[in-house]
């Protein structure tokens, strides 16, 4: 498994994230183990505490009403749900080997 499907040039997608969120660890449990982290590269990790005024933005922008967060343009996806989460990588980063 490779976990280079994102290279530096491709635009990557916004994860925001935030402390005490059960679903945020689900996600990041499923990235690394389901998926064998192959889309890891593919995100700018936005924390809510960490990147404050960049996380406040982006939900605004987007009308996100909970974390996790996937924004890809104008492509959002909330919450998680695992079938849901990698259709949206699929989408955006292609199928995973």
């Amino acid at each position: 498994w490779s976990s280079d499907v994102c290279s530096s040039d491709l635009q990557k997608a916004f994860l925001l994230t935030k402390d005490q969120c059960p679903h945020c660890e689900h996600l990041k449990q499923f990235l690394a183990l389901a998926l064998r982290n192959h889309y890891q590269d593919c995100f700018d990790y936005v924390h809510q505490t960490n990147h404050a005024e960049q996380f406040a933005t982006l939900v605004s922008k987007h009308g996100i009403k909970e974390t996790p967060a996937l924004i890809m343009g104008d492509d959002v996806l909330q919450g998680f749900a695992p079938q849901a989460t990698l259709n949206f990588l699929i989408k955006h980063f292609g199928k995973r080997p």
